[in-house]
């Protein structure tokens, strides 16, 4: 049975094969080590950002339920509103039309009055019971801040409702209702960074609000001053998006650094290292080629010798004999 060998591998094939696996095996370490950091990163990224966006929002709403607050504090001071609270004798009419000069252009805008005794002496609209119940409590405590409330009225509008004192020479008299309609979906438009967020608003009785999705996951503050919770949701898979696209990256990276630090390191290394073997290597081949064919010169001229020697030494062997006869 012939059996055949496998051919062996030259210094270069080996060396090129070693760093090969050397390669790979620390793309793999790298990776590991890689992936484990690029996730807390993008954790610790997510957190700075959704800081940064809920900052963002508490500031606009803040400033947007503020500016309402100040047009219904201009309203509150006016003689109108302050007169009919102090018991003024003007008609309904009268005072809605001197109330139009104040009230914003554009929308419906509702105003209600209330006495020192949180009964309604001019009413746009009627409020909710459970409001009244709760402004009647604030003018028997006395209570000057601001009250904010988000409601929904009959037509199911979302109605946003800024309360607050009527005061007169410092003193509580009664309590101006400012309603205007609160379209939610355009309020929090400037706020709607991306399909993966989302900003909501929940009143801090639970008796209105936006529902947020249930499956993203929620960071919430309250505005105390405002009585509402600002609710900032994200979709879970924005961070396995941006993790397999940092692995994508990761990889291609790792990729196109192997290849290169490959056929640098190959060629550097086979002219450092290898070349200097293989030409000594091609030196000690030569060396015994010389020698073989040294030693077959050798023993060729002995065997050259030996064959003459035979020769010549069989002539006169018979010259001797011949020689040993005659004598």
């Amino acid at each position: 049975m012939i059996y055949k060998t496998r051919p062996k591998l030259s210094g270069i094939q080996l060396y090129g094969v070693f760093l090969f696996i050397s390669m790979v095996v620390f793309a793999l370490i790298t990776y590991g080590l890689l992936e484990q950091q690029a996730q807390q990163s993008i954790r610790n990224l997510e957190k700075i950002n959704t800081s940064i966006k809920l900052s963002t929002a508490e500031s606009y709403i803040s400033q947007s339920l503020n500016n309402t607050e100040n047009l219904a504090m201009k309203i509150a001071s006016h003689q109108v509103v302050i007169s009919t609270a102090l018991g003024g004798g003007a008609t309904p009419q009268e005072i809605s039309d001197r109330l139009a000069i104040v009230k914003p252009v554009t929308g419906k805008h509702y105003i209600v009055i209330l006495d020192i005794l949180g009964d309604p002496i001019y009413q746009e609209l009627t409020l909710p019971d459970e409001l009244f119940a709760q402004l009647h409590t604030k003018i028997e405590q006395g209570d000057l801040s601001s009250v904010f409330r988000v409601f929904t009225f009959q037509d199911d509008s979302n109605n946003l409702m800024v309360a607050l004192p009527i005061l007169y020479n410092g003193f509580l008299e009664g309590l101006l209702v400012y309603v205007k309609p609160f379209d939610i979906d355009a309020f929090l438009s400037p706020l709607r960074f991306s399909e993966q967020y989302q900003v909501s608003l929940i009143q801090s009785d639970n008796s209105w609000g936006m529902p947020p999705p249930i499956d993203w996951t929620q960071h919430t503050t309250y505005l105390p001053r405002y009585d509402l919770d600002l609710v900032y949701s994200i979709n879970p898979a924005i961070y396995q998006n941006n993790r397999n696209q940092f692995i994508r990256s990761l990889i291609v990276a790792l990729s196109i650094a192997g290849a290169l630090t490959y056929i640098l390191v190959y060629f550097t290394g086979k002219k450092l290292l290898i070349s200097p073997y293989q030409s000594l290597e091609k030196s000690e081949r030569r060396l015994k080629k010389v020698a073989i064919e040294a030693q077959t010169a050798s023993v060729a001229k002995s065997q050259f010798i030996a064959s003459i020697s035979h020769e010549l030494r069989t002539p006169m062997n018979g010259v001797l004999g011949a020689a040993q006869l005659l004598t």
